[in-house]
C-alpha cells in the first residue's frame, strides 16, 4: 500500500478521513486524536509525515495507534467535515478552547470549586467546563485543586503575638 504516499494531498486526506471516523477518537487528556490503527500502524503514520503532520506511533498491547494534536486534526478536518458527528463536534471543541496557563479568572475559580465541593468527579467537570463553557482545564490540575479543597484550613494558632520593644 505505499503507493499511497504518492496520492494527491486531497485524496490523503480523505482516506485518512475515512480512517479517523471508523478507528478514531478524541483523546481529551491528551489533547490529541489517537487512531487505532492495526495493522497499518507504519502506514498511517506515514501518510501524517507526507502531509507534513507531526505524528506519534506507539504500541499496546499488540495494538497499534497513530495520534496527532487536537489542533492539526482540526486543521485537517480528520473527521468527515461533511457531517457534524460527535467526534468532530468534540474535536472542534477542545481545539478551540480557552485555556489558562497560570491564573484563573475569577468565574472558573467559583464554578470548579462549587462543582468539588458538591462532589463531582473531575473528569465530569471538565467535560462540563469544555461542552457548556468552551474551556479546558486538565485533570491533574482539577485533581490538586480538589485536594487543596478538600485539606482543613491551615491553623496560625501559635498564642498571643509579641509586640517588639513593648
Amino acid at each position: 500500500m505505499r503507493w499511497i504516499l504518492h496520492a494527491k494531498r486531497e485524496c490523503l486526506l480523505w482516506f485518512l478521513r475515512g480512517i479517523a471516523d471508523s478507528d478514531g477518537t478524541v483523546n481529551l487528556r491528551n489533547r490529541a486524536v489517537v487512531i487505532a490503527s492495526s495493522p497499518n500502524t507504519d502506514l498511517f503514520y506515514a501518510i501524517f509525515c507526507t502531509l507534513e503532520i507531526k505524528a506519534g506511533k506507539w504500541f499496546s498491547d499488540g495494538m497499534g495507534y497513530v495520534g496527532i494534536r487536537a489542533t492539526d486534526a482540526y486543521l485537517l478536518r480528520i473527521f468527515n467535515p461533511e457531517i457534524a458527528t460527535h467526534r468532530g463536534i468534540l474535536l472542534e471543541k477542545l481545539a478551540t478552547a480557552k485555556t489558562y496557563a497560570a491564573h484563573w479568572p475569577e468565574w472558573l475559580q467559583i464554578k470548579v470549586s462549587k462543582l468539588i465541593k458538591e462532589g463531582r468527579d473531575c473528569a465530569w467537570i471538565r467535560d462540563l467546563l469544555l461542552s457548556k463553557y468552551g474551556t479546558y482545564v486538565k485533570l491533574k490540575t482539577l485533581r490538586a485543586k480538589q485536594k487543596l479543597l478538600e485539606q482543613p484550613a491551615p491553623r496560625f494558632d501559635r498564642g498571643t503575638p509579641r509586640l517588639r520593644g513593648v
